[in-house]
């Protein structure tokens, strides 16, 4: 039984980092954006568990006042972190290739109130 569950779990960790492989190899070669309706992969619970978004702008050395340029924001979560942290004297500046993830940045702007967040395409 245990060995089974070893099996399955080594199978699945195995097919994640072959798919992984194959995806980064493809986009060495034809640049594309992550498509919007991906991003809740990227922003996703073990995400926020490794990486939580209100020390990510402490571990990248963003002070209060500063501005900041975030590429590729996804949905918006690690922006308003920053944003927080460079509070009202400061500014966010958001840029993405793909438009849909720019919407999904300024809905969430506007739905935390922040101010100091600009997102552009």
């Amino acid at each position: 039984m245990l060995k089974n569950l070893i099996c399955i779990v080594s199978g699945c960790l195995l097919a994640i980092v072959i798919l992984h492989t194959v995806i980064r190899i493809i986009r060495h070669f034809h640049k594309f954006p992550i498509p919007e309706f991906l991003a809740n992969l990227i922003d996703n619970p073990l995400r926020r568990r490794i990486q939580p978004p209100d020390e990510m702008p402490l571990r990248h050395g963003i002070q209060p006042g500063m501005t900041v340029l975030e590429v590729g924001p996804g949905n918006g979560r690690y922006t308003l972190a920053a944003a927080r942290r460079v509070g009202a004297a400061g500014k966010v500046v958001a840029v993405d290739i793909e438009p849909k993830m720019i919407e999904r940045v300024q809905r969430r702007v506007q739905a935390e109130g922040a101010t100091n967040v600009e997102a552009k395409v």
